[in-house]
């Protein structure tokens, strides 16, 4: 299995725990979900969520989400294919 050059740069940013660097390749790269494997992905995404608690790194994590919505649409999203339950058939609440 061929990795590409960008599940191999985050790998090694997320293994070296350097903030700093990870941020650097969040900025440099853009977002690149697309290009990462799903446990690659989903530590990204985890420091993501840290960042955003720092203001100044909002534009990096609201570029990457954008994406991750687009790619990837939660399941209840309108873009998803499945149609949701029929009410008349459930009780009322």
């Amino acid at each position: 299995m061929l990795v590409s050059a960008a599940e191999k740069a985050f790998t090694d940013a997320l293994v070296s725990g350097d903030e700093m660097r990870m941020l650097q390749l969040l900025r440099s790269t853009g977002p690149v979900a697309t290009e990462l494997g799903a446990s690659t992905l989903a530590a990204v995404v985890r420091m993501l969520v840290t960042l955003l608690n720092n203001r100044s790194y909002m534009d990096v994590g609201l570029q990457w989400f954008e994406q991750l919505l687009q790619v990837r649409p939660h399941p209840t999203s309108p873009s998803s294919h499945t149609p949701p339950p029929h009410r008349a058939n459930m009780d009322p609440v």
